[in-house]
């Protein structure tokens, strides 16, 4: 991710792409296409470029140049995902994710003032070289300021993301200052704040935060810039009150505690209908209850009897909509021995009867996304 403003307000010119040949016609946008683990770096003066300066090998993007704002097409063996990115002020910009892949190299080089994370759904994991790893999940607001050389890992646990980051790579932009000044908002407090707290602070969003980030999400047409600056200077000023008086949360796990918690949710997809109880669990992969409990919880957003039970239910909304197996089939397939439980648990978390699921070919938008599914 990175920031898009610098001189580029009104319209964006049309790019060379990789080999140095002009867009094939003069419309305000054009494509580069970023080879697999190579990537490129573009102008110093052209921020739009530098979404995804470097790749990791495997990995590849497209950024499109717009008139108003430039779009990153990523894409992997795992999936592929989009951001859009939108000038708010010189120095200040505004990216929308959406995610459908499991991992992703950080592009961006450089560090910025501050960076203002939302999740609106999924869940995103970010790995530091110093071996903290932080989640965050639907809700959750996490404020950095660490050079980006500092990310190594940057993971969606449940293949599937969706959000918006305020990016902040200088705030010395007048106009910016004048509405900083105007409502009051101690940036440099907020800054230090978060350095303070190694770089990072995480913490869940109230009722005036979501609220902002709701119009933030809406914002469109001729309208989006204004409204994009009013709320992000709103946003600052709201963060700014509300973490002087909220401990910052911590959810920091060590790497090989976090790939062990990763490999029991993928062993928990392919054994659905099998043992999944915590002592089986446990046995298996020589870990605590109270440490599986604890980290997967941290990693996943829930406890974890509760993502097997949705786990269940996502296979078995599927099995009734596309195939032809027996009600009691599909039960026993995800670890049910008695149908009227299956039943009980299946109504419960669709809101219908297995029978009228099958019957109305329905599909759930209350699931995870499965790794077969992605």
């Amino acid at each position: 991710m990175a920031d898009l403003s610098k001189k580029n307000d009104i319209e964006l010119p049309c790019k060379a792409d990789k080999t140095g040949n002009s867009a094939a016609n003069n419309s305000a946008c054009s494509v580069r296409e970023m080879n697999p683990g190579s990537g490129f770096i573009s102008e110093s003066r052209d921020e739009l470029g530098r979404i995804y300066a470097r790749l990791c090998p495997g990995d590849s993007a497209e950024v499109v140049y717009k008139e108003d704002c430039a779009e990153s097409h990523l894409h992997n063996a795992g999936g592929e995902g989009r951001i859009t990115a939108y000038p708010a002020f010189d120095g200040v910009s505004v990216l929308y994710d959406d995610m459908h892949l499991e991992t992703f190299g950080e592009g961006t080089t450089g560090k910025y003032e501050l960076i203002i994370e939302h999740c609106r759904q999924g869940r995103f994991e970010a790995g530091m070289r110093d071996g903290r790893r932080f989640y965050i999940g639907a809700g959750d607001i996490c404020l950095h300021n660490m050079d980006y050389g500092d990310i190594n890992v940057a993971s969606m646990p449940y293949r599937h993301y969706h959000g918006c980051t305020v990016m902040i790579k200088d705030a010395s932009d007048g106009l910016f200052q004048s509405f900083l000044k105007g409502a009051g908002v101690n940036f440099d407090g907020l800054v230090a704040a978060t350095r303070s707290c190694r770089g990072v602070r995480l913490v869940g969003q109230s009722e005036k935060t979501a609220r902002i980030f709701e119009d933030i999400y809406r914002a469109g047409g001729e309208e989006r810039r204004g409204i994009l600056r009013l709320r992000v200077v709103e946003l600052l000023l709201v963060l700014g009150r509300e973490l002087s008086e909220k401990f910052n949360q911590t959810r920091a796990i060590h790497p090989e505690v976090a790939e062990l918690i990763k490999s029991i949710e993928r062993y928990i997809w392919k054994n659905l209908g099998g043992d999944l109880s915590l002592a089986e669990l446990c046995a298996r992969f020589c870990i605590s209850a109270t440490s599986l409990k604890t980290y997967f919880k941290i990693m996943y957003g829930c406890p974890i009897h509760a993502y097997i039970s949705t786990c269940r239910m996502q296979v078995a909304a599927k099995m009734l909509s596309c195939g032809t197996e027996k009600v009691s089939e599909v039960a026993r397939a995800v670890g049910y021995r008695n149908g009227s439980k299956f039943a009980q648990s299946f109504l419960k978390y669709s809101g219908c009867t297995p029978v009228r699921w099958r019957a109305e070919r329905r599909t759930a938008d209350w699931a995870f996304f499965s790794p077969e599914n992605n």
